[in-house]
C-alpha cells in the first residue's frame, strides 16, 4: 500500500484522513504514543502546528478510550 493512501481520493480531506488512520491503528491495539509516533509521518500540506498536533494528540486519547 502507498505510504500516503489516505490523502488520495476518496480520502482527499486530511482531518477525516488522519481520524481514520487514528480509529484504525486504535482498533489494532496500537498505543497512544505508537499513534502519535505513526501519524507524526502523515503530516498535513501546510505542516504540523500547535492546532493540528492538538488534534491529533485529542483524536488519540479519545480513540484509546473508546478502545477500552
Amino acid at each position: 500500500m502507498h505510504r500516503n493512501w489516505f490523502m488520495f481520493p476518496p480520502h482527499g480531506q486530511w482531518i477525516g484522513s488522519v481520524v481514520s488512520l487514528v480509529q484504525t491503528l486504535a482498533a489494532h491495539g496500537r498505543s497512544y504514543d505508537q499513534i502519535i509516533s505513526i501519524v507524526e509521518d502523515y503530516g498535513p500540506k501546510e505542516g504540523w502546528d500547535e492546532e493540528t498536533k492538538r488534534f491529533v494528540k485529542l483524536a488519540a486519547q479519545i480513540a484509546k478510550r473508546d478502545d477500552e
